[in-house]
């Protein structure tokens, strides 16, 4: 075999045990990752993107829904679970629809006052026929 040749093969044996001992002494960390920042998508069916946008009270999810009239009770629902989790009887002012707007207003005051034991807070009800029992409820609990 020629020196020349020779010299090649070494060469390349050596370059090949560097890069070897180069990628092995790598830590995970610092490989390149291929779909860093992306993830998997998922699709997900009309009933999950509803669950998911009234338990985030995200309403931007609602957009995924086909039907319009989906995506307007999507994003009523989430007004709704919205003003029930923090209690907030105005967040319900973003619903159009008068009565479905009053039934959340009054949900939210009836929790509050069960949640507080105080039944003056049933008279704030926009819904006059409810409070009655709105304060037999909360006598109950005393």
């Amino acid at each position: 075999m020629e020196k020349r040749n020779l010299f090649i093969i070494l060469g390349v044996v050596i370059v090949g045990i560097v890069g070897l001992g180069l990628i092995l002494s790598t830590t995970p960390e610092e490989l390149p990752k291929e779909e860093e920042g992306k993830e998997e998508e998922v699709i997900l069916t009309q009933e999950e993107i509803m669950r998911k946008a009234i338990d985030t009270q995200d309403a931007s999810l609602c957009e995924k829904l086909e039907k319009e009239e989906d995506k307007k009770a999507c994003k009523t629902n989430v007004v709704i679970a919205e003003a029930g989790i923090k209690q907030d009887p105005d967040i319900c002012n973003q619903i159009e629809d008068e009565y479905t707007r009053t039934v959340c207003k009054d949900n939210v005051i009836i929790t509050q006052a069960l949640n507080a034991r105080d039944s003056s807070l049933c008279e704030k009800l926009t819904d006059k026929t409810r409070v009655e029992q709105c304060k037999k409820d909360v006598a109950s609990l005393e």
